[in-house]
Formats: structure tokens, C-alpha cells, sequence
């Protein structure tokens, strides 16, 4: 978890990348704020409507690689 916190602190704002906001902890919890994407994620929009077409899985695909791509590119994986 603090892993992920630090990492969080290192990427600079990408488009396909939700910005981290904040983080705070209670004697129990870890809180970890992200920035507000409305839509949900990808997983529920696939539940919710179904696979989608062809181009939109590639174009999701390439924001998935696009990212790991930008991640890579800085050091970051």
C-alpha cells in the first residue's frame, strides 16, 4: 500500500492516467483519493452494456497500452 501511495506521488498527470489526490489513514484505514471519472470503470461498463464493438476494444486497448507505455517511459514500471 505504500508502494502504491509513493508511485501515485511520481506520475505526472496523463490523459489516460487518473490523478491521484490525496491520501490519509485512520488507526484501521487507508484512504488513497483519486480524481472523479464519471462513467465508472471498464469492467462495469462491460457488465452493463455488454462487449463492446471491435474498434472499441481496440481504442481501450490502446489507452491501456498507451499508459503502460507513459509508465515505462518514466521509469515507473
Amino acid at each position: 500500500v505504500l508502494m502504491e501511495r509513493h508511485v501515485n506521488t511520481k506520475i505526472k498527470p496523463y490523459k489516460y492516467i487518473i490523478k491521484y489526490i490525496s491520501s490519509s489513514k485512520d488507526k484501521t484505514h487507508l484512504y488513497i483519493n483519486y480524481e472523479y471519472i464519471n462513467g465508472g470503470d471498464l469492467w462495469n461498463k462491460c457488465v452493463y452494456y455488454g462487449l463492446p464493438s471491435i474498434n472499441l476494444i481496440k481504442y481501450y486497448f490502446y489507452q491501456i497500452v498507451s499508459s503502460i507505455k507513459y509508465l515505462h517511459d518514466n521509469n515507473i514500471v
